[in-house]
């Protein structure tokens, strides 16, 4: 776990992706973002003076392309990364312009993003909350329940979304060479291989 915080350091586009490069498997960016007024997204980052850099998400969504690995699940705790809330304009690019759904659109598997405009009090609640169910199962499944659980508390309990383009839900999977032979499934390997697969 690496953690960049502008109070200790400068977080510019180009030091967030610097340390991208150490081959992560989870991102989780906390900033202020935005839809411009053609509907394009904007994360608010710094400038190497320290000063706010409106950055624009296509610039983020390229750097994190760009990388030879890139992390299995991005989760943006930045307002409006999944688009427009709902009855609010999209703009011109509509609702696939926005953060969450250019990144899963450049290959992120899991980006799990915010609608409209949310309170840092529900990110607060909802990440943790996320990232301890992801810890036992399914990204789905992890993103309904830490939903589920701040509900109660936060009337934007609705805002996190979730971008996925795995067919199982589950980013990280237990190999099967743990347990010795006995616990490997050495038929549906060679099903598999038979199969072109």
């Amino acid at each position: 776990t690496e953690v960049m915080r502008s109070g200790a350091e400068v977080v510019t586009l180009d030091a967030v992706a610097s340390r991208l490069t150490g081959d992560f498997d989870v991102l989780y960016l906390a900033c202020h973002g935005a839809l411009d007024r053609a509907g394009k997204p904007i994360l608010y980052l710094q400038r190497d003076d320290g000063t706010i850099d409106a950055v624009e998400g296509e610039a983020f969504v390229r750097r994190v392309a760009e990388l030879r690995e890139r992390p299995r699940l991005i989760v943006l705790g930045s307002c409006k990364s999944a688009g427009a809330a709902p009855g609010e304009e999209y703009g011109a690019g509509g609702v696939f312009a926005a953060l969450g759904p250019r990144l899963a659109e450049g290959g992120i598997p899991a980006v799990v993003a915010m609608q409209g405009n949310i309170a840092m009090e529900t990110v607060n609640d909802f990440v943790p909350a996320f990232l301890r169910y992801l810890a036992r199962g399914s990204v789905d499944r992890a993103v309904s329940l830490a939903r589920s659980e701040i509900v109660s508390k936060h009337r934007d309990w609705w805002a996190p979304s979730l971008l996925m383009r795995l067919r199982t839900g589950e980013l990280f999977r237990p190999t099967g060479f743990e347990g010795g032979d006995d616990k490997f499934d050495w038929d549906a390997l060679d099903a598999a291989i038979a199969n072109r697969k």
